[in-house]
């Protein structure tokens, strides 16, 4: 018979009892300093989430999604307008110019365009509800990011292809004509700057959304890029023997752009599949558990990627002899609490009267403690 671990011990007896907010050990002093019984606070879970989780809980002012998604949107919406607008002129630029440095920095523009009507599309239909989703249809997002990465990695090669071919012709005698103009000067720097003021503003808000991260990365690159294209193709222009700084600024700008959207692609590929979860916040939901109710007690927690946010699954402890209607709301009123993070997309509680040694899921993989 599977061994268990009972409920009528004395260490869960001597708990303290239910506070008014829940959290069972862990109060508030007039003084406003949260103090946690010792016994019940795991090694590995710092003091400062206890705190914050404290302070959510009384003033009951959980961070609202709705802030972040308006301003998530209004990125989307002013990077689209300016790459369209850079993009127009940066194809009389390249054309006019010769430069493979700008043709790959217009390149780049399409692409950012491709890119960030599928980011629209994308935040627009998983904010529509659907009874035929019901899980909801975040995993839109970072599916756009990789088709994104991919379409990006597959132009960079096309761009080092050429440039590779354009190095070759020059070797041999053929070399490509330049006509680098005010103009074209003007508009990489222009795109210079707007695509810093871009990507500082885009970087405030990638925590919120794979879009904003993309697009914050997006707008690094073309600094990158058009730095690079600026100098190449001025160096390429001004001294007929630096002809070759041209194809290798393309070369450059293309290599650095395929790297970083490869990076960029397998993080979001990794989290589609259901990466893990890192220790510490496995650590926090334990905690979450742990001091929900006097009479509970966590088994096993499992926090993996369901898309950008966690799916958490907590299997818990209760007396074998509670009614169902308590062990039932207990169990629920823990659910709300850990979705309620941010940073979770769906929670699900399973109790049980006793710990058990053997799995309970078809997939012996599923069965995690929290050690990763």
């Amino acid at each position: 018979m599977a061994e268990s671990t009972s409920l009528n011990s004395p260490s869960l007896q001597q708990r303290t009892p239910l506070s008014p907010n829940g959290y069972g050990s862990l109060t508030v002093t007039p003084g406003g300093t949260t103090k946690v019984d010792e016994r019940y606070r795991p090694s590995q879970v710092s003091h400062a989430f206890l705190l914050k989780k404290e302070a959510d809980v009384e003033a009951q002012h959980p961070a609202s999604p709705s802030g972040s998604t308006l301003r998530v949107q209004a990125a989307i919406t002013v990077s689209l307008a300016a790459n369209v607008a850079l993009a127009i002129v940066k194809i009389y630029a390249a054309f006019t110019s010769g430069s493979l440095a700008v043709l790959s920095s217009l390149v780049d523009s399409i692409l950012d365009l491709t890119s960030q009507a599928l980011f629209w599309y994308s935040d627009k239909r998983m904010h529509t509800p659907s009874v035929q989703y019901p899980a909801g249809r975040r995993r839109l997002e970072p599916i756009a990011v990789i088709i994104s990465a991919t379409l990006m990695g597959m132009a960079a090669i096309e761009v080092i292809q050429q440039s590779v071919e354009a190095l070759v012709k020059g070797f041999n005698g053929h070399q490509r004509e330049l006509k680098i103009s005010a103009f074209t000067m003007i508009v990489l720097l222009v795109a210079i700057v707007i695509k810093l003021v871009l990507w500082y503003l885009c970087a405030k808000i990638a925590s919120h959304s794979p879009s904003a991260d993309a697009l914050a990365q997006d707008h690094r690159n073309d600094v990158f890029s058009n730095t690079v294209a600026v100098a190449a193709a001025f160096a390429a222009h001004w001294h007929s023997s630096l002809w070759y700084f041209d194809s290798v600024g393309a070369i450059v700008i293309s290599v650095y752009i395929a790297v970083s959207w490869l990076t960029t692609g397998k993080e979001q590929v990794e989290r589609l599949v259901g990466l893990q979860a890192d220790q510490e916040f496995i650590d926090e939901i334990r905690l979450l558990g742990d001091v929900h109710h006097p009479m509970m007690r966590t088994d096993i927690v499992r926090a993996y990627h369901f898309g950008n946010n966690y799916l958490v699954e907590m299997e818990v402890i209760l007396p074998e002899d509670m009614c169902v209607k308590d062990a039932h709301d207990i169990s629920l009123s823990l659910q709300d609490k850990v979705e309620e993070l941010d940073n979770v997309e769906r929670a699900f509680v399973h109790v049980d009267y006793l710990e058990r040694n053997y799995d309970e899921h078809k997939d012996p993989t599923l069965r995690r403690t929290d050690s990763p």
